[in-house]
């Protein structure tokens, strides 16, 4: 996302907003801004004040252009989303696909709530209301440097793991 505001505008709005709040939300790490705890409290709400301004904006748009809410976990978000929409675009040029990404809890709510189209989580979804269809299946692989003592088993087990460093 991208905001039309000058660096100095933003930083007086962002100081307006922290000042209103009576707390950072942001740590300053150089010239660098860094979501705080308190903003990664405050942020999947400040997203759904975003998302819901913008559903008001399309309400008076005349733009008949297909639109996809697809939600996902930030890893599918990092890694797979990208193809994905690559490859949808191919089928169904001049769709518009907004990506939300989040952890697979909030995105499964979200999808409950039915603000979102589709979702795609690596987690567990405890959502009764929801259909579930295992889509992709990962794998995991455990590396180890050759000198380890695990490189030189067989089978390594949950519990050779837990007593590694």
């Amino acid at each position: 996302m991208s905001l039309a505001l000058s660096q100095s505008a933003t930083s007086a709005a962002l100081q307006e907003l922290e000042s209103a709040l009576g707390t950072q939300l942001f740590d300053r790490v150089g010239r660098r801004l860094v979501l705080n705890e308190n903003g990664q409290t405050l942020l999947p709400q400040a997203i759904r004040l975003l998302e819901a301004a913008a559903q008001i904006e399309e309400g008076f748009q005349k733009d008949t252009t297909a639109r996809m809410r697809i939600g996902c976990s930030t890893t599918i978000g990092n890694y797979i989303m990208p193809l994905l929409i690559e490859r949808l675009a191919a089928r169904a040029p001049g769709i518009q696909v907004d990506v939300i990404m989040g952890n697979s809890a909030d995105i499964a709510k979200q999808a409950a709530q039915l603000s979102i189209d589709i979702s795609l989580i690596e987690g567990p979804c405890r959502q009764p209301e929801l259909t579930i269809r295992p889509w992709f299946e990962d794998e995991l692989a455990i590396i180890a440097a050759s000198n380890h003592p695990l490189a030189a088993q067989e089978k390594v087990t949950s519990d050779d793991l837990n007593a590694a460093t």
